[in-house]
């Protein structure tokens, strides 16, 4: 037992190191900056779209949207400051999408962004950070659909839906966090 948690501990340790050094990091820095420009954009259009709604909660996360999206592209373009945008994206990602799958917006479609958010994170900013995100995001839709919270979102999503998508989101976690494990091996 102790043999395998040293293991883990290495591997967890591993992915603490920069894979982004010399044309990496260059290459790494400009794709930031793209994400980053894609996010604001992003936030720009919901921001617009969201005007003449009557949510304001998805109008408060278009503008949040859209104005993580611009610091985070300052700090890595005009500052060159990579591990503070990295944890600008990262506290938006935990909150915004937490808050995006809590409040069942855009009519419960929000926890699609649970899909993709993991997997951004890993390859454009840190491993480490994918993973925790996988794992959180697997433990929050567990909750939210085995729970007696989900009551609330049966407004939403089938119950068929319910029970099979914290499983289905479980296994997807693993086979994702395993290949970002394999990825931040190199």
């Amino acid at each position: 037992m102790n043999k395998l948690l040293q293991s883990l501990k290495e591997v967890w340790l591993s992915l603490d190191r920069s894979i982004y050094t010399g044309e990496r990091y260059k290459s790494n820095m400009n794709a930031l900056f793209l994400v980053n420009l894609v996010s604001a954009g992003l936030g720009l259009i919901l921001i617009a779209l969201n005007l003449k709604g009557d949510d304001p909660m998805m109008f408060f996360a278009s503008i949040l949207t859209f104005v993580s999206g611009v610091l985070c592209a300052v700090f890595v373009r005009v500052l060159k400051k990579r591990e503070i945008a990295i944890m600008i994206a990262v506290a938006f990602c935990f909150f915004m999408i937490s808050f995006y799958v809590l409040s069942a917006a855009g009519e419960g479609s929000a926890i699609l962004w649970t899909l993709l958010v993991p997997i951004g994170i890993s390859y454009f900013v840190k491993v480490k950070y994918g993973i925790i995100l996988s794992a959180y995001y697997t433990v929050l839709i567990s909750v939210i659909f085995y729970s007696p919270l989900r009551e609330r979102y049966l407004l939403y999503y089938n119950p068929e839906f319910m029970k099979r998508f914290p499983l289905l989101y479980a296994c997807l976690s693993i086979f994702t966090c395993m290949a970002m494990l394999q990825a931040g091996r190199r």
